[in-house]
């Protein structure tokens, strides 16, 4: 089963690199992984194109 979408990390997403560590950074609401958001981020932001290409 596959995981729940998290709406903040969605959100997130849509933000360029500057503003969402600045939101979700240190500053911020302190939820800002170094290692795992930058792929997320890349994640969430491509996910629809990716599942088209996995469909074939």
């Amino acid at each position: 089963m596959p995981r729940r979408i998290n709406p903040i990390c969605l959100a997130c997403a849509q933000l360029d690199a500057e503003g969402a560590i600045a939101l979700h950074g240190p500053t911020g609401d302190n939820c800002w992984d170094s290692k795992r958001c930058p792929r997320r981020r890349s994640h969430y932001r491509n996910r629809r194109e990716n599942k088209c290409q996995a469909a074939g």
